[in-house]
């Protein structure tokens, strides 16, 4: 008995220096630090999924709602649009937000007004002379497929650029613009680069509680950039910056694919037609990516029960995502200030 009781029994200075020790923790964290245990998340066996947030977490004090905007996409950048809330994890300084019912936790993705910018940036070099009628009827099939929210440009290029229709949701305006395209006495250069550093500066991407306006362009060539020798790839992907663009590529003599799927980042954003006939459902794939991207945005919105000025931590997590990486999940702090 006197073993056990010298086992279990602390000395007296390790409970001194406990205390020490407590008390040194007390004082490192002020009223404005978060309220935050340790946390670790092991990553899990399900698909992969990346997050991102926009910004800081908005919130209305009088309510104590928090609301905060995540993009969930795959490992390659797509976008996920599938999810529900039981699928995600909302953590406020680590208690569960979404199985918490005083909280009533939203994950609502179409609750926001939302415009998708595209840009459509068509070569109509010499090389192409001869098909464009055939590409005429593609570009008209990917305009017929536009959601009522969708806002279309249409640019062209050769040794120059010219915009042949400003943003419009009017199908029938756009497509008038694509019938008028001159199908002959095409110039022979293509000034590649410079168009897509004038198209790509056309719409900013503006992603808020408010309002989410976002683009993609979308470059149709069948060749490589033979103009204006100043100008390299690097000029045209820094013009490009954080924005999404698809190539939309027809086979072709002088086609050069891998400065072409560096321009798109990635090589899934790189769309092979081996025939102008096939260029159609290319563009319509693209079509069908941009409207996946546009809503995988997600708005999550919580009452928060605290009723005491200081800054919160939020983690926002995908359950059994088995991404290890530190975009796994979206971790913020928000002021509960005025709740």
């Amino acid at each position: 008995m006197k073993l056990i009781k010298n086992l279990t029994q602390k000395p007296a200075h390790a409970n001194f220096l406990t205390a020490i020790v407590a008390l040194l923790m007390l004082q490192a964290c002020s009223d404005d630090d978060p309220v935050s245990p340790p946390f670790f998340k092991e990553p899990g066996t399900g698909e992969f999924f990346r997050l991102k947030d926009f910004g800081e977490v908005d919130v209305i004090p009088q309510n104590r709602q928090v609301r905060v905007l995540v993009r969930v996409t795959d490992s390659v950048g797509f976008g996920i649009t599938n999810l529900e809330k039981t699928d995600f994890e909302v953590l406020e300084n680590n208690i569960d937000k979404v199985n918490d019912v005083e909280a009533n936790t939203k994950i609502d993705p179409d609750s926001i007004p939302f415009t998708i910018k595209t840009v459509l940036l068509l070569d109509m070099s010499r090389s192409v002379e001869g098909k464009i009628g055939e590409i005429k009827t593609a570009v008209k099939e990917l305009i017929q497929a536009k959601v009522p929210e969708q806002e279309f440009a249409i640019y062209t290029f050769d040794s120059q650029v010219e915009l042949i229709r400003d943003f419009t949701t009017n199908t029938s305006e756009l497509l008038s613009a694509v019938n008028a395209l001159e199908e002959t006495g095409l110039d022979a250069s293509t000034n590649l680069y410079r168009a897509i550093m004038e198209a790509s500066q056309t719409w900013q991407d503006n992603i808020s509680i408010e309002q989410i306006e976002e683009g993609s362009m979308i470059i149709f060539t069948d060749g490589k950039h033979n103009a204006d020798p100043g100008l390299q790839v690097g000029d045209a992907i820094n013009a490009i910056g954080e924005k999404s663009v698809f190539i939309a590529a027809l086979d072709g003599p002088n086609l050069d694919e891998a400065t072409l799927v560096e321009i798109a980042g990635d090589e899934s954003r790189y769309l092979f037609a081996s025939d102008v006939s096939g260029l159609a459902n290319v563009f319509l794939d693209i079509q069908d990516k941009i409207l996946t991207q546009s809503k995988s945005i997600y708005y999550i919105t919580y009452t928060s029960p605290i009723s005491v000025p200081g800054n919160q931590n939020l983690k926002i997590f995908i359950r059994d995502n088995r991404n290890p990486g530190a975009d796994c999940m979206v971790e913020k702090t928000f002021s509960t200030n005025g709740f």
